[in-house]
């Protein structure tokens, strides 16, 4: 007799198995936007909006309000994933009126990405400075993006050092 483990697998009809892999895109219209923002109808200022954000999770959400909290002219920043399944991030902003909730936004994310650039130099030198006090080689970095989905290009696989020094 065949064990549950020795089965052979059901195929079944006219449904893709990729659309419900776990922790994947696939989740959600295809066509969906990156960015959907909602605002209050009522609220004639534009000081009020909630951002809501595709294929993003805790780490941009948690980021993005602490860059907002520390405007003085942000009264709330808060975020919320609405399911964990969903790779969505609803970012709500809330200003006192002098800038509109986009602008608030759009100067956080701004803080952000140099909050980033600062803490990559830092480390690099580091990193450098500790390789040299160790006799290792340093390695190139590409600062070039890729067009495509945004991220640093890889600078190569390691050299014979690196290797000798990973062992």
């Amino acid at each position: 007799a065949k064990g549950i483990c020795q089965q052979p697998r059901v195929k079944m009809e006219g449904q893709d198995p990729e659309r419900y892999k776990v922790g994947d895109e696939t989740f959600g219209p295809a066509d969906e936007p990156k960015l959907r923002i909602a605002r209050d109808p009522t609220d004639e200022s534009e000081r009020c909006a909630t951002f809501i954000l595709k294929d993003e999770d805790h780490t941009l959400g948690n980021s993005v309000r602490w860059c907002l909290l520390k405007d003085p002219r942000v009264e709330f920043a808060g975020y919320s994933m609405p399911h964990p399944s969903e790779k969505k991030v609803n970012i709500r902003v809330q200003t006192n009126g002098d800038i509109t909730a986009t602008e608030a936004l759009t100067l956080a994310l701004e803080r952000l990405q140099q909050l980033s650039d600062t803490i990559l130099e830092q480390f690099q030198a580091k990193m450098i400075a500790q390789r040299t006090e160790k006799g290792l080689p340093i390695p190139e970095y590409d600062e070039t993006l890729d067009e495509s989905d945004g991220e640093a290009e890889e600078a190569g696989g390691m050299d014979a050092a690196e290797d000798e020094a990973a062992e």
